[in-house]
Order: C-alpha cells, then sequence, then structure tokens
C-alpha cells in the first residue's frame, strides 16, 4: 500500500498492475490531475479501478442542499475550513 497525494504523486520505480480508487475521487480537487497521476504511474495494460457513487438525477438537487447545509458543515467541523474549500462533491 502507497500513502501519498493522489493530485502530486511520486515517481515510482515500479509501476503499477492495478490501481484501486474506493470511494474517493468525488473528493479531490482535481480528477483530471488524478487521472493523469495514475496514468503515468501504471504500466501498459494495467487496470484501474474506480467505485464511486454517482449522484441520480432525481435527488441532485437534493442532494445539492443537504451538501451545502448538512455535509460541508461536517467536513469543516471535522478537517477545517480550507477541505470545504477545496472539494466539490458534485461535478457533473
Amino acid at each position: 500500500m502507497i500513502c501519498a497525494n493522489a493530485c502530486n504523486l511520486p515517481k515510482f520505480q515500479q509501476l503499477f498492475d492495478y490501481v484501486i480508487a474506493l470511494e474517493c475521487i468525488f473528493s479531490f480537487p482535481s480528477r483530471e490531475t488524478f487521472f493523469q497521476e495514475v496514468r503515468k504511474n501504471m504500466k501498459t495494460g494495467g487496470e484501474f479501478i474506480v467505485v464511486d457513487f454517482i449522484i441520480n438525477d432525481k435527488i441532485y438537487y437534493f442532494w445539492q442542499k443537504f451538501e451545502k447545509q448538512v455535509l460541508n458543515r461536517l467536513i469543516t467541523d471535522t478537517y477545517g475550513s480550507k477541505a470545504t474549500n477545496k472539494v466539490k462533491f458534485i461535478c457533473l
């Protein structure tokens, strides 16, 4: 297991056969940067497994209110205001 900043991965000596992103991409400041970092550290033909949730159109507006009124407050209380300012949980 490797612990690093997902949007600024070091150049590893060996490339990975597999990369697993388990319910985490929604909280990265830049998904595009994360995908680029994964790509530069994977072997050709490697497997990238993403497990995350997608907001259903039927609950999208409810989720936006929930995020603003509840989720952001919980994150700020737990991690501080910087975490809430950097993360956009919904990006359609």
